[in-house]
């Protein structure tokens, strides 16, 4: 519109968003300022300026001319920053129509059609005052600092050398007492760049995934024994074997067995009968009428075929002194089998329960996301 008098734009900054009658969508505000007489017939829909807003300097789109502000008072625009439109009048609709669509604020659709860093925000400032003479007792950082500047105004976020903040305090504040810098809000001026968006992709393989995924998440101790019973290469670990790999405690494998994951097999003595059975029956004999309690556990052990647990022969009346007498006979070996404890469920089952107990199925499912993509993907899209 040529000749008008105001513009209306969407300043790049967080502002609270308000609700018009003839809306039901909070766009944001929009806010007027007058045009200067140097930009009258140059200022067009689309154009970036710099606008002041409350104590500082912002950038701004110009969203729509007219003759007329709802507001008494207005302030002038700046400058312009770009001397072409950023985005046309079809751009500006359908930033606007997303916005409403999707219930955010105007600004941030309207930043979606611009390349970054178009649009920069107020920050501080640093700038040398003109005119004014070096001392020659400023420290090596206020130098470095000094020199930087002399480029022109930086932001103080920018003014970082060789791992040193050129910005802190005990360097700037000293040389703004001494009106050798002053420091204001304004807008560093930087090129703009490409849109780049970040993308992800899958590079373990199924097996190191298996292997790596169990050690994220949260602790857990039940997870941790599922986790150490599903990767060992022993079949039948000792309870003592997995208790000192995960650090355990026997109430964590109670509460597995019961759950039915895992299955304890106690610890066990077995008596096992050392030589034929026809010599084995032989010594029977002879010891049934001088020790008839060493018969009687021999006989047992020929009727279990050579081998039964001492809890089974004491059952039977078996005694430990007999025992004893036997074994220095060389007749029986006892033999003593450690608690035990394996899977009682499926290696995927176990699998599956190790990330629930742990909080990761997004985990999982992320990293099926990939898996299935077969390639970098966008990482909105995971």
């Amino acid at each position: 519109m040529a000749g008008a008098r105001f513009a209306e734009i969407v300043v790049n900054t967080p502002v609270r968003a308000s609700y018009r009658a003839d809306e039901v969508t909070p766009l944001g505000p929009t806010f007027h300022y007058s045009i200067p007489p140097a930009l009258q017939d140059r200022l067009q829909v689309g154009h970036l300026v710099r606008v002041p807003f409350r104590t500082r300097e912002v950038h701004g789109l110009v969203v729509g001319l007219h003759d007329e502000s709802p507001v008494d008072a207005t302030r002038p625009i700046l400058e312009l920053v770009h001397p072409e439109p950023l985005l046309t009048p079809l751009q500006l609709r359908l930033s606007r129509w997303i916005a409403n669509t999707y219930l955010t604020p105007w600004l941030y659709t309207l930043k979606l059609f611009l390349p970054p860093r178009f649009m920069a925000k107020s920050e501080p400032m640093l700038a040398l005052v003109p005119g004014v003479a070096l001392p020659p007792d400023l420290t090596p950082e206020q130098r470095l600092l000094v020199a930087r500047l002399q480029a022109g105004p930086q932001p103080e976020s920018a003014l970082k050398v060789g791992g040193r903040n050129l910005a802190r305090p005990r360097v700037v504040q000293p040389l703004l007492e001494r009106g050798i810098l002053r420091r204001y809000h304004g807008i560093a001026h930087t090129p703009p760049g490409p849109k780049q968006d970040r993308q992800v992709r899958l590079l373990a393989d199924e097996e190191t995934v298996m292997h790596v995924l169990p050690q994220l998440g949260r602790r857990s101790a039940e997870a941790d024994v599922l986790t150490y019973l599903w990767s060992t290469p022993d079949p039948l670990p000792t309870v003592q074997t997995v208790m000192e790999a995960t650090g355990c405690s026997p109430a964590v494998l109670k509460r597995l067995a019961a759950a039915g994951l895992v299955h304890l097999t106690p610890a066990t003595t077995r008596v096992v009968a050392v030589g034929a059975p026809d010599d084995l029956r032989h010594h029977a004999a002879a010891l049934a009428s001088r020790a008839p309690a060493q018969a009687h556990l021999l006989r047992r052990l020929l009727e279990a075929n050579l081998i039964a647990t001492w809890e089974d022969l004491r059952a039977q009346g078996a005694s430990r002194t007999a025992l004893k007498a036997l074994e220095q006979r060389g007749l029986v070996r006892v033999v003593r089998e450690p608690a035990t404890v394996h899977l009682a469920v499926d290696p995927e089952e176990a699998f599956d329960y190790i990330l629930r107990r742990k909080g990761l199925d997004v985990h999982r499912r992320v990293v099926e996301a990939l898996n299935e993509a077969d390639g970098p993907v966008w990482i909105g899209w995971v």
